[in-house]
């Protein structure tokens, strides 16, 4: 996520607040500390593991409404569970859990920006549930009220972080192309409907930065 300041009373400062944007990241990473295992319900526990919704074919009495296909290699996983030499899945501090190389690099360079990145774990789909209160905590001492978001897998931490900021009255803008799933392409559509159609605004990295280069050469 990207987040905007509303501090700005005139429109110059509007445009500084629109082009510091990128330099001022909130990373949320869904990884659980050991502890969790004892208290997290069963859905985050094993829920990214199901059987997938691989195909749902045009309406037809006669054709089955969905099509599931399950990867032998998911039906043993679970979250903590080891996976021997990888590492167990989804834990905090664990060397498979560390961030890809350049958003590792990306994310070093944010934490010594001016306006420095923050970094919050979560350990359900949304970054901004009841149970999950640093993030919004966060949000409110610092007077952003828009965000911007990236990220995986844009139809469910993406998609679940969106809809419960939308819901605490935050303005948000899903920046499609910036976020990606491994789920069928129906499932990216629906984040994007019902993004256009009540949660927020839909955009594109494209946009924002044509707009950015305005802002900046204008000022």
């Amino acid at each position: 996520m990207c987040g905007l300041s509303t501090v700005a009373n005139d429109q110059q400062e509007r445009r500084r607040a629109t082009i510091q944007c990128e330099k001022h990241l909130l990373w949320a990473a869904g990884l659980f500390p050991f502890f969790d295992l004892t208290t997290t319900p069963p859905n985050p526990m094993d829920g990214h593991f199901r059987p997938i919704l691989f195909s749902v074919p045009p309406h037809n009495p006669a054709v089955p409404s969905t099509t599931w296909y399950v990867p032998k290699s998911r039906s043993h996983r679970r979250l903590g569970r080891s996976l021997y030499r990888l590492g167990r899945i989804l834990m905090r501090g664990t060397w498979n859990a560390e961030l890809h190389g350049p958003l590792a690099d990306a994310q070093a360079e944010g934490a010594s920006a001016r306006r420095p990145d923050a970094h919050f774990y979560k350990n359900r789909n949304s970054g901004m549930c009841d149970a999950m209160t640093d993030c919004t905590d966060y949000l409110v001492r610092n007077n952003i009220r828009t965000l911007l978001f990236t990220g995986v897998n844009i139809d469910q931490c993406v998609m679940g972080t969106l809809q419960d900021a939308s819901f605490k009255g935050l303005d948000c803008v899903l920046l499609k192309d910036g976020c990606a799933t491994n789920s069928p392409d129906f499932a990216r559509l629906n984040a994007e409907q019902n993004t256009m159609r009540g949660l927020g605004f839909l955009s594109t990295c494209k946009d924002l930065a044509e707009a950015a280069a305005q802002f900046e050469g204008a000022s």
